[in-house]
């Protein structure tokens, strides 16, 4: 919640602005859906082709052939990469959507790693996957927490020690995930980077910077090299870079998107602090 000294640096705007998004706070609670998700999708919807937001035939074939094929693919991405544009769950909606599977018959799994300070607690952990619609789209046991970064690697998360706990969690649809149906999404650094995983690292730091991120992932995931597109999704090109990859998001932003955005991160941040 905003202090009494933040609220008297504020302009009559914003305080308007935040005494309508906290009355929708109250109105809408944390167990049902999110006016943000919502707005979020009309967002995503109207701005697809701008946002480089849709599938191209070559990874709509592939996504239909996941679910003849005995594969299990896997996306790995963080809070702190989650938290730069309006929530993945949209798009994880959508893919299902293209290939007519549930959260129970999905062959992909998206596993969510909490890197944020300020997602500690179980309760929190909860309220941010019910704030952001994540709760819908996956289930706990494919949320890994990872608040301390592995020591061998100082402020880096150890890619490995990630695949090794998702491994530890059994087989996937009665299917293996090896190191080459893997891919991460981060922010450039979060990881320490292992050549036998492919990565995906966000260049920018503008407002709703992982815009498209997930569909471009998905592409490079299921089409390899063949998905890069020059100034959008590109490769490292650098010794030891191999299987490293690098997206740039649309660097000019409608306003409205921004505007929505802004509020839906305070929305968040209210969430996280009642929790």
């Amino acid at each position: 919640a905003l202090t009494h000294e933040a609220r008297k640096r504020m302009t009559r705007e914003e305080l308007v602005e935040f005494a309508l998004l906290r009355s929708s706070i109250e109105e809408v609670g944390l167990n049902k859906k999110s006016l943000y998700q919502m707005r979020a999708a009309e967002l995503y919807n109207k701005y697809a082709k701008r946002l480089r937001l849709g599938y191209d035939a070559g990874t709509l074939v592939k996504l239909n052939a996941l679910k003849e094929e005995n594969t299990a693919k896997c996306l790995v991405w963080t809070t702190d990469l989650d938290r730069e544009g309006f929530s993945f769950a949209t798009d994880i909606k959508q893919r299902r959507r293209i290939m007519g599977v549930t959260k129970d018959t999905d062959t992909i799994r998206d596993i969510l790693v909490v890197t944020s300070p300020d997602i500690k607690t179980e309760q929190q952990i909860n309220a941010y996957l019910k704030s952001t619609g994540l709760d819908e789209v996956i289930g706990r046991e494919n949320v890994i927490v990872r608040l301390k970064y592995d020591e061998r690697y100082k402020d880096k998360i150890f890619v490995r020690g990630i695949y090794e706990e998702i491994a530890s969690k059994g087989s996937f649809r009665g299917m293996s995930i090896s190191e080459k149906d893997v891919i991460i999404a981060s922010d450039q650094g979060e990881f320490k980077h292992d050549e036998e995983f492919m990565l995906i690292e966000v260049l920018g730091y503008h407002t709703a910077a992982n815009a498209g991120l997930y569909k471009q992932a998905i592409k490079l995931l299921l089409q390899g090299e063949q998905a890069l597109i020059e100034g959008v999704l590109e490769k490292y090109n650098a010794k030891g870079a191999k299987n490293r990859y690098y997206y740039l998001p649309p660097v000019k932003m409608p306003q409205d998107f921004i505007r929505e955005f802004n509020k839906y991160r305070l929305y968040i941040q209210q969430a996280l602090t009642k929790a």
